[in-house]
């Protein structure tokens, strides 16, 4: 009988490190609330983009921001988001940000329009979010590459370990 073959470990196909995405930044006028990103193929995509600006629209209390960028929903995508999510809108190519109910929301829920990929959350008090007014052009840009003008509050996420790595 012959003894087994050990396994072999291809060194090359395992990663050195695991970094998780960057935080990013809106810059809304004097408003700056960061996120922290999930590692997800549209976050991949999203931060190829980066720094871009688009206009904030408000569908009741979700700010919509028109993105150049098509990425398809993934799954887990859903019609309900939670406070400070941050979802990708694939079918109108739009970042939103939820800080309260929409109008065509239920009592104690925040529904979009159409089924969302959550690709990450706000760190900052999203209520923030109500002085930026309807039209205001918001800058994303990754976290590090901007200085913070005031910090908005306790981070309302976060605490502890983000789940999931870069692939």
């Amino acid at each position: 009988m012959s003894p087994k073959p050990k396994a072999v470990v291809n060194k090359a196909a395992v990663p050195k490190t695991q970094a998780e995405p960057p935080e990013i930044l809106f810059v809304a006028g004097d408003v700056q609330l960061r996120a922290r990103l999930l590692p997800i193929p549209t976050v991949k995509l999203l931060l190829d983009i980066l720094p871009f600006q688009g206009t904030g629209l408000l569908w009741g209390q979700v700010m919509r921001i028109e993105v150049p960028l098509e990425a398809y929903r993934e799954p887990g995508a859903s019609l309900f988001a939670s406070l400070g999510d941050v979802l990708w809108s694939p079918d109108h190519d739009e970042l939103l940000i939820a800080f309260g109910p929409t109008p065509v929301s239920a009592k104690g829920e925040i529904r979009l329009i159409s089924p969302s990929t959550r690709i990450g959350a706000m760190l900052d008090d999203v209520a923030a979010l109500q002085a930026v007014p309807n039209g205001t052009m918001i800058t994303i840009v990754i976290a590090d590459a901007v200085p913070r003008k005031r910090g908005l509050g306790d981070p309302r996420r976060g605490k502890g370990k983000w789940f999931g790595q870069w692939d």
